[in-house]
């Protein structure tokens, strides 16, 4: 599937679907250098937009969870305001 979705994106370079599908896969694999360089992607395409936003919350969130740095935590939730409005 990361393949798959992972030259989909190469030949689509706006694709926004393809992107949050290969960060969620991301996510779930527990590969932290492969969500940031989606979160670029992301960045790039959006201009920090909500979908940049929320994937940050994300990252954010798995990084508290991983280096127990809990005022990370309340920048996820930054993250998560912005995506909202």
């Amino acid at each position: 599937t990361e393949a798959l979705c992972t030259a989909v994106a190469t030949e689509q370079p706006t694709n926004l679907s393809v992107r949050l599908l290969l960060f969620d896969l991301a996510f779930r694999a527990g590969k932290l250098p492969a969500m940031e360089r989606i979160l670029e992607e992301l960045y790039q395409i959006e201009r920090g937009g909500p979908l940049w936003h929320y994937g940050t919350a994300v990252k954010l969130a798995v990084l508290a969870r991983e280096q127990g740095k809990t005022e990370l935590y309340g920048k996820a939730r930054q993250h998560l305001h912005e995506a909202q409005i």
